[in-house]
C-alpha cells in the first residue's frame, strides 16, 4: 500500500483490514517524508475476498496505490 505520508494512516489501513475480518500476518511501514509504503501479509481466502480488500484500502485517505506482490 502506497500513500500520502501522514499522521495516521498506517493505522486507518490496519483499522479498514480489522473491519473486513482480514488476518494480519506481518505489516511493515516505511516513509521518506512525501509517501508511505505499508507492506502487509495477509492470509485471504479468494479473489473475491482480495477484490474487497483492494477496493476498500483505495477508500482509506491518502491511499494512492495497492498492489498485490
Amino acid at each position: 500500500v502506497v500513500g500520502i505520508d501522514r499522521d495516521g494512516i498506517v493505522l486507518d489501513v490496519t483499522n479498514e483490514l480489522q473491519e473486513q475480518g482480514i488476518s494480519l500476518r506481518a505489516i511493515s511501514a516505511v516513509t521518506n517524508g512525501k509517501n508511505a509504503v505499508i507492506n502487509v501479509a495477509l492470509k485471504i481466502k479468494s479473489t473475491n475476498q482480495l477484490q474487497k480488500i483492494t477496493k476498500g484500502l483505495y477508500k482509506v485517505s491518502g491511499v494512492i496505490e495497492v498492489d498485490r506482490l
